[in-house]
Formats: structure tokens, sequence, C-alpha cells
């Protein structure tokens, strides 16, 4: 179990190590957003988003998904008298995954006209914390090439999800009939796409020699599961 990360600001990696205090290895962290769009859902139109954290082992090239959200809006809506929040938005996960996976790069595919909307929101939105989220544009060229990109990586076990979860159910779900990728499937991809695309690639200038930092340097976030 992962139970404590250091992020390296030289190579941009975050290394995990378990309750031991042994790496288990060094990772290259994206996330991707699929901006809110109508689906149906248990027979209705609903409005949802999603969005994703992956980490890519720079040793293994093993992708682990490490977090995902759904969201309808960017800001979190409070409710009127007791100012609880009743839906949470998609800055205040971004800023959680600040925190916890280091993570300030999140890719997205234009879709429509709206999609740009909600890209200015984030941008300007006040409950962004120090680490502000880059957001660039990216695409694929269709849905079939998309579905392969996801089944190839599940067929080899070159990607981690966890049994049970949105991401998890919607994969399983994926069919030669498929047409149109679901929210958490289309922000998937997103990130598989920059992963692919845009390699993480070593600083001919920097030695990633293993080491264990100082207690000084880690990063602990107790009572959190962040996968296995």
């Amino acid at each position: 179990m992962i139970d404590v990360s250091y992020y390296n600001p030289a190579t941009r990696l975050v290394h995990f190590y378990d309750d031991q205090r042994n790496l288990i290895g060094r990772y290259d962290i994206r996330g991707g957003i699929c901006w809110p769009t109508v689906v149906e859902e248990y027979g209705s139109a609903a409005f949802r988003g999603f969005a994703v954290v992956c980490g890519r082992n720079i040793e293994d090239s093993i992708i682990k998904v490490l977090d995902q959200f759904s969201f309808s809006t960017v800001e979190s809506v409070l409710s009127q008298d007791e100012g609880i929040i009743e839906h949470r938005g998609l800055t205040d996960w971004i800023n959680e995954c600040s925190n916890k996976w280091r993570n300030e790069r999140y890719y997205w595919r234009q879709t429509n006209d709206t999609d740009k909307d909600y890209l200015l929101q984030v941008i300007r939105s006040k409950p962004i914390g120090t680490l502000r989220p880059v957001l660039p544009k990216i695409n694929w060229s269709d849905t079939n090439s998309a579905k392969h990109m996801v089944l190839k990586l599940v067929e080899t076990a070159d990607l981690q999800i966890k049994a049970g979860t949105d991401l998890a159910q919607d994969i399983a779900t994926i069919s030669p009939a498929t047409e149109k990728l679901s929210p958490p499937l289309h922000a998937l991809v997103c990130c598989l796409t920059a992963f692919e695309r845009y390699p993480w690639r070593k600083n001919k200038n920097h030695n990633e020699a293993d080491f264990v930092p100082s207690r000084a340097f880690i990063r602990h976030f107790p009572g959190v599961n962040h996968g296995t």
C-alpha cells in the first residue's frame, strides 16, 4: 500500500513509498477532464462531468488510476440556509489532488463551444490553490482508436483501476457498438493520450538515483489509502 510520497521538483516525479519507507516507484502524474455534458442515467437525462488523476511508473510504464471524480459544476454549490456543500465542485477536488498527488496538468478534448466556458471558469476560479492547474488541450483521432487504447492497456495489465469504481464499470461496458465515450472514459483517454504523446523524459543533467528522503522531505497523508 502507498503510505508516503515525495515530490521531486527537479524531475517533476512523485516517489511512492510503502509504510516501511521502501520505494515502490517513481511516477509521472497527469490528469484528464471531461467537461459536463448531458448523458443518460437510469433512463433519464443527467448532467455529468468527470476527472481523473493517473500516475505512470517510469520504470515499467504501468499506469495507476489514483483518483477519479464525478462533478456537475466547477465550483462547489452551497446550501442557502446552512452553507453546507450540496454539490462538490471540480476546483475543490483539484485542490485536494494538488496536495495529495502534486498534479498540475489536466488534459481535455473540446467537443463543443461550452467546453471553453468551463475551461475559463477553472482558470478564473478563486478556490484554486497555490498550485494552479495547467490545462492543455489534446485530441485523438476517433472513438475506435480511443477504445482500442483503453482495452489494450487493460488486457496487458498496464492499466490498474480499483474495482467497482465508475471508471472500472464503464470500461467493462465497452463494446464494438460503443459510439460515444462516457464522461469517465473520455477523461481517462485524455490522460492516456497525454502519456503516450508527451512521455516523461529524463534530464541528462540530473541523476535520478534511488534514495529514501529524510522525514523533512516526505509528505505523509494519514488515514488516506492511496491505492495498492
